[in-house]
């Protein structure tokens, strides 16, 4: 079995098509038909279940993929550690993200890293979920990745970055007596029940952690909010609530770069069940880089010096 046979079969079944995957690798679709045809008469068993429009692996094709998937994860930890002789002067690592957590993240770890070591390679992938992100770094696509606590899969190691508080954003014009840093979660549940009660809120869809923890909060608050959408950009919540157009949340590190004028008022919730860990996650039982190491490093430093800014 040679990595380019791997190389092949995992395109096509990505791409669940043959011709899609025949473009992607840059070969003729007949080419890559007669090629899987070989490694199926080679192998004595049908790889692909090709009944539907869509390409879907067979019970022993299962097999057979979980088995290439695992020679090309070999296959980069080889690399990895060959790179590692040089002390961090080359290498590659690929990083996961969310495309709501990357504006804030990469930009400034990114700058610092490569200006660091300029012989190493990052490449990006970005995911709208974490549970994408896991899925494709336990398969081997992915070295590491930020996401937030608690993951899905038992089967990565993390390395805390910071800590990250579910906060309440509401329109700059807001009456709120008191000091906002400083109200318990009684007196936050309150106010959202009777001041917030006829407006409306954009929210994050429950697909992701922060949807997921909204819909705890306002369950044990025992509030039916008003729904005007649902976002996966954070930004947008935020620029609405700066307009007085409704009331939103947002993580305490993803409050957005730019400026769309009047600012909103964030308002911390300070309760342990709705302050989630930042990390750094990437499987527990495979080779990790110098490279990876150093890449970590810096962005736990970077973070922690944006902490102390905050405080």
């Amino acid at each position: 079995m040679s990595l380019r046979e791997q190389e092949y079969m995992t395109t096509v079944e990505k791409c669940g098509s043959i011709s899609k995957a025949a473009d992607l690798l840059h070969i003729s679709q007949p080419s890559l038909s007669q090629y899987i045809q070989k490694i199926e008469r080679r192998t004595g068993y049908q790889i692909f279940d090709r009944s539907n429009k869509i390409l879907s692996l067979t019970v022993a094709g299962v097999e057979y993929m979980n088995t290439c998937h695992e020679i090309l994860r070999l296959s980069k930890e080889l690399i990895k550690k060959i790179d590692d002789i040089s002390e961090i002067k080359r290498g590659r690592i690929v990083i996961g993200v969310t495309s709501h957590r990357s504006p804030y993240l990469l930009p400034e770890i990114l700058f610092n890293f490569q200006r660091k070591y300029p012989g190493v390679n990052l490449d990006i992938i970005e995911k709208l979920s974490t549970d994408e992100l896991e899925d494709i770094t336990l398969r081997g696509e992915v070295d590491l990745f930020f996401t937030t606590t608690p993951l899905k899969n038992k089967g990565f190691s993390i390395e805390h970055l910071s800590d990250d508080i579910l906060s309440l954003v509401i329109p700059p014009d807001s009456y709120i007596s008191g000091n906002m840093q400083k109200m318990t979660f009684d007196e936050i549940g309150d106010f959202i029940c009777c001041s917030l009660c006829n407006m409306k809120f954009v929210l994050s869809p429950q697909t992701m952690k922060l949807g997921r923890l909204i819909h705890k909060l306002f369950e044990r608050i025992n509030f039916e909010p008003q729904v005007f959408f649902e976002t996966y950009n954070m930004d947008t919540g935020i620029a609405m609530a700066s307009k007085g157009l409704c009331a939103s949340f947002t993580f305490s590190t993803l409050k957005p770069q730019k400026d769309y004028g009047e600012v909103p008022l964030y308002i911390p919730i300070m309760d342990k069940d709705f302050t989630v860990s930042l990390v750094i996650a990437f499987p527990r039982q495979r080779y990790l880089s110098r490279a990876a190491s150093a890449f970590i490093q810096m962005s736990r430093e970077i973070l922690g010096q944006r902490n102390l800014l905050n405080c």
